[in-house]
């Protein structure tokens, strides 16, 4: 069973920018898997939300529309390194929160 769109996924606007920068914030941004013309995922929904925004807040929208952008690459980092620790018989905090970040990523606590 298939859980999340897989990656890698990117940050983007209709006009067509992928490198994650916010120079373009005149055209709604968006989440898509790299190699998708569809987005699954709205940052903005029209340019009404932006002008509503704070100018604060958009910034802080674009950085974490770059955390979920990379969400599909960390969460494999996690597993390589709960497999890697696993194969050596290690433990330690880093260990258990790296497989709590997993389930959770995952949909489990």
């Amino acid at each position: 069973m298939k859980t999340h769109t897989q990656g890698p996924w990117i940050l983007d606007t209709i006009s067509g920018w992928a490198d994650g920068s916010n120079r373009d914030l005149n055209g709604d941004i968006y989440i898509r898997k790299e190699g998708d013309a569809l987005p699954f995922g709205q940052i903005f929904t029209d340019t009404e939300e932006r002008e509503m925004l704070v100018p604060e807040i958009i910034p802080e929208r674009i950085a974490a529309a770059r955390l979920i952008a990379a969400a599909p690459e960390l969460l494999q980092i996690a597993e390589d390194y709960v497999l890697l620790c696993e194969l050596h018989d290690l433990e330690g905090s880093v260990l258990d929160a790296a497989r709590e970040a997993i389930a959770k990523a995952k949909g489990g606590k």
